[in-house]
């Protein structure tokens, strides 16, 4: 049977089709469109261009007519402000979207107070004043190869990880590599990651070692294995914790991975490696926090350690990619330091079976710049103590209980990566009063450790994300 359209019929169709494919552009464009985009088309004419004021109120003077917080911004954003030139967007603009401009605001304020962060840390001729304290840094070590994790040993050397899979041994400004280190995945955010020693290592001289681990070079996971150090080469005691193979990734992303002991048990971290959705799958590993003995068994208390599929070692989810994490050896609490993605940095304390939101909750959007979700919180999911808009990129957390820097003691010392930042954090009863910046522009933080006489220890990495170089600094009090 044959079949032809006339012109008019074709005509017709071809009007269609493009009107629909018009359609389906501006949905995507509206679907996608970067929060920069967004806040051009919708708020640049009365706010300017960055946000500096004009028709509309400045956004970056720190004077907030209508309330400061998120919540509020978010409100006025939404339903507008009676009596005023400022109209209601809530018809208009998504939830999603009006999130992601708050988001937007708050790094464009961020950027705009930048000079004067700067001016509160005094760098001059070699000495820094901050938050109370004059010191300066020593520079120990400098590395081809960006450092991971650092750890003092009894006697006040210390070993230190290089993330492409090398163990340094460091004794009174002698360094040594350690020989036979477990083969290690290194792609991305892989390779060898944290080190931490037994509670008992003054008898039982046990290290712990945390990497990414392959079995066919081509997917891993987070791994963790014990061993010993004997005459320069590492012994292996016994592999504490390794993901079956049906979880292992190919991603490079978000391994995690701190370790911390806490009342004899380990806990650990792993990142959700770059799969969002399956932090809150009890059935992986990634995007959780998680706890063993110290042999590697399953404590009987685990939290779900009865629910069906669950990994019976999950002590926490909903975990984006905790970095840092720490106990204050003050308060027996574990503190830990999560990735957000673009925004939503959090500090959280971490207790037992708490859903940490990740990805249904944050304060964060997607690295584009487009909507991720208006969640910032959910029934039966935790908050952050704290959270940092724009991202800090959060590496590494160590509360402070030396004699060193008086003024610093029981604060907690957070890192910074992207944003090459040291911050201490005043915390009373478990809430952030004060978070102050110490160093700025020195380099990626990637670690830091206070050593027995109260100097911190700093991992500072450079250079892009394929070719990093590591460095190692020590902060000390001024004149000493």
């Amino acid at each position: 049977m044959q079949y032809s359209l006339s012109h008019q019929n074709t005509t017709k169709l071809l009007k269609t089709f493009f009107s629909l494919f018009f359609l389906y552009l501006l949905f995507s464009y509206s679907a996608s469109a970067s929060v920069d985009s967004l806040y051009k088309t919708n708020c640049a004419s009365c706010h300017g261009n960055k946000m500096q004021g004009g028709l509309g109120e400045s956004l970056v003077d720190n004077k907030w007519l209508h309330g400061e917080s998120d919540e509020q911004i978010f409100n006025v954003i939404k339903n507008g402000v009676a009596n005023t030139d400022m109209m209601a967007w809530g018809n208009s603009l998504s939830a999603q979207e009006i999130r992601s401009l708050v988001i937007y605001i708050r790094e464009t304020k961020y950027q705009s107070e930048l000079e004067q962060m700067n001016k509160a840390v005094v760098h001059k001729n070699g000495q820094f004043s901050a938050a109370g304290e004059q010191f300066r840094l020593e520079k120990l070590d400098e590395n081809s190869a960006g450092y991971w994790g650092i750890e003092f040993l009894p006697d006040n050397s210390y070993l230190v990880t290089e993330v492409s899979g090398k163990l340094w041994y460091f004794n009174q400004g002698i360094k040594t590599e350690i020989a036979d280190i477990p083969t290690v995945w290194h792609r991305g955010q892989g390779g060898l990651l944290d080190i931490a020693l037994h509670p008992d290592y003054i008898n039982n001289k046990l290290i712990y070692l945390s990497y990414a681990q392959s079995d066919d070079g081509n997917k891993a996971m987070t791994a963790i294995t014990r061993g010993r150090i004997e005459e320069g080469r590492w012994v292996t005691d016994k592999q504490i914790f390794k993901a079956d193979t049906k979880h292992h990734l190919s991603s490079g992303a978000h391994f995690g991975d701190r370790m911390v002991f806490q009342n004899n048990d380990l806990y650990f971290s792993i990142g959700d490696r770059g799969n969002k959705e399956m932090a809150q799958d009890l059935s992986r590993p990634n995007g959780k926090i998680h706890r063993l003995t110290l042999d590697g068994d399953i404590p009987s208390d685990n939290p779900f350690v009865d629910t069906p599929k669950a990994l019976a070692s999950i002590w926490t989810y909903g975990n984006r990619n905790p970095q840092g994490m720490t106990l204050n050896t003050k308060s027996n609490k574990i503190w830990s330091v999560e990735h957000g993605p673009r925004g939503g940095d959090e500090l959280n304390l971490i207790t037992k079976a708490n859903n940490y939101g990740w990805p249904l909750a944050t304060f964060g959007m997607n690295y584009n710049g487009t909507p991720m979700t208006d969640k910032t919180s959910m029934v039966g999911m935790v908050q952050p103590i704290w959270h940092w808009t724009p991202s800090i990129a959060v590496s590494s957390i160590e509360f402070y209980h030396a004699n060193a820097f008086s003024t610093w003691q029981n604060k907690a010392l957070i890192g910074s990566l992207a944003k090459e930042e040291l911050r201490l954090l005043t915390i009373v009863d478990d809430k952030v009063t004060k978070d102050e910046l110490i160093i700025k522009g020195q380099g990626r933080i990637r670690d830091l450790k206070v050593a027995a006489d109260g100097s911190i220890y700093l991992l500072l990495n450079s250079g892009s994300r394929s070719s990093r170089q590591g460095a190692i600094y020590r902060l000390v009090p001024a004149g000493k």
